[in-house]
Parts: structure tokens; sequence; C-alpha cells
């Protein structure tokens, strides 16, 4: 079973030998790419159990998400000077249930957090990069790897909201949106876990915990961002 912080440490290590976005995005891949082998390895001779190859392929995709993500955010910040905003990827789905299977696409939800005294426009506009810049980097169909679909329908206004949107614009995590003429729940009670956060959350692993962090933004405690807006 891969370890998931050393499957992200070797990433790391891959991407910071190519000075390029797309040959750093390339090395992540690469280093996905030999894993995926190993779990093949593994589902087939190993002996492993249908729940350890959902789960390694879990580890992988998120390992994938954060290595890619942390590029991403190399690129923008490199070519904005600096990160006005925080990002937070939500694992939705089989990916935020640890169900992965080998033809799985990644369903997530992007939500950003403008830094204190960051413009709402700037922040929305470089979420929207980052996320850009990590969607095209894994859909490259040039990689060694599987391209690895990322599905964001279900964020929380359906398909015509924002890929991104702003923290205090979140409704409740039961909330069921119509804004957007979807009817979905916008996120799992249970189903759901962040794969890449800010420090305020840490590891959330719950939605029910990234409710609690978004009640307390909203009253104020241990959350000094900008004003909320209306996303990306």
């Amino acid at each position: 079973m891969p370890d998931q912080e050393a499957l992200l440490a070797r990433m790391a290590a891959a991407a910071t030998r190519r000075d390029d976005p797309a040959g750093a995005v390339l090395a992540v891949r690469t280093v996905r790419a030999r894993e995926l082998v190993r779990v093949v390895l593994g589902d087939l001779v190993g002996g492993w159990s249908g729940t350890q190859v959902r789960r390694a392929l879990t580890d992988v995709t998120e390992a994938t998400l954060r290595g890619a993500l942390d590029v991403a955010l190399r690129t923008v910040r490199e070519r904005d000077g600096e990160l006005v905003t925080d990002l937070l990827v939500v694992g939705m789905g089989r990916l935020g249930g640890r169900e992965l299977g080998y033809a799985s696409d990644a369903d997530v939800l992007f939500v950003h957090r403008p830094r204190p005294g960051a413009d709402a426009e700037r922040a929305n506009r470089q979420a929207a990069d980052v996320v850009g810049e990590l969607r095209s980097g894994l859909s490259d169909r040039s990689g060694p790897d599987p391209v690895l679909e990322l599905d964001a329908d279900l964020r929380p206004e359906g398909r015509s909201g924002p890929w991104c949107a702003a923290w205090r614009a979140m409704p409740p995590t039961t909330h069921v949106g119509r804004r957007g003429g979807s009817r979905r729940r916008c996120c799992g009670p249970v189903r759901s876990r962040g794969t890449r956060t800010w420090p305020v959350l840490h590891r959330a692993g719950r939605a029910a915990a990234l409710a609690r962090g978004r009640d307390r933004a909203r009253g104020g405690a241990g959350d000094p961002s900008a004003e909320g807006t209306d996303g990306v």
C-alpha cells in the first residue's frame, strides 16, 4: 500500500528538478504512472483486497492532486509576485469516500479564501488561474499516465456556477442549491474530505468539520480573511 506522504514527497522532489510548469507536472504524473503499476501488481499478484486497491488508488490520486496543485500555486505565485488567496480542494463522491476505481475521475469541490487585505476581485481571478493551471496539467493526454479528469460539477451552484467559490459565499453543506438550477446537495455529509487545506482547517476530514470551519469564519473567530465574494 502506498504511503501518501512519502509518495507526495517523491512527487515534490521530482517536480522541483524541472524549471518549467509543464515539465514539473509531467514529473508528478511520471511518479503517478509508476505507482499505478504498483497498485495493479498488488491487485493481480499481491493478494490485495478490493478495499485495499480502492484506497491505494485514492491515495495515489490525492497525492497527484496535491503535487500538481503545488506546481500550479508556484506558477501563479511566480507570475503574480504573491498569492493573495488560499485554496481548498475537497474530495467528493468516490474520492471523498476513498472508493476510487481504475477508471474513476476525481469529483472535487474548489473553495478559496482571500488573504487579509486582499482585493476580492484579484483573489477571484487568481483562484481561477490556479484551478485552470491544475486542470490543464492533469488533462494533458501526452503524459505518461492516464489523464486524471477533475469533475467539479458538484460545486455549490451546479454546472452553471463558478469553478471556485469564495469561502464566505459558500452555502451550508446541506443546502440544496437552486441558484444555478441544481437541486442536488452540494456536499455529501460523509463522502467528502479535504485533499488540500489552508492552515486554519488543517486537514478537515468531514463535511461537518468544513461546516464548523465556515461557521467560525462567518463569526469572525480565527478567520481574518477579506469579505466574501461570489466566486470565480
